[in-house]
């Protein structure tokens, strides 16, 4: 038996190391709840903060941005 396999079978420690691990995203998107940051970036998003008296900035990933924004979508080639 490996030592991983050791470690994985001792319930107690198992459980310690599980705890560390996150169990929510820290940043979602507000419109579609797709997760955006879990400890890295994820997907693209856009930060809708207007001005420093923002209290509760709104994240929004880039596809649902885009789909919000009227007019024909921006293509650059």
């Amino acid at each position: 038996m490996s030592a991983e396999e050791t470690v994985w079978q001792i319930n107690d420690l198992r459980k310690e190391i599980f705890s560390w691990l996150r169990k929510e995203p820290r940043v979602i998107c507000k419109n579609c709840f797709a997760i955006v940051i879990w400890d890295k970036k994820v997907k693209e998003f856009i930060n809708v903060s207007w001005g420093d008296y923002c209290e509760h900035p709104v994240i929004y990933c880039v596809d649902c941005w885009g789909a919000m924004l009227p007019g024909p979508p921006c293509s650059i080639s």
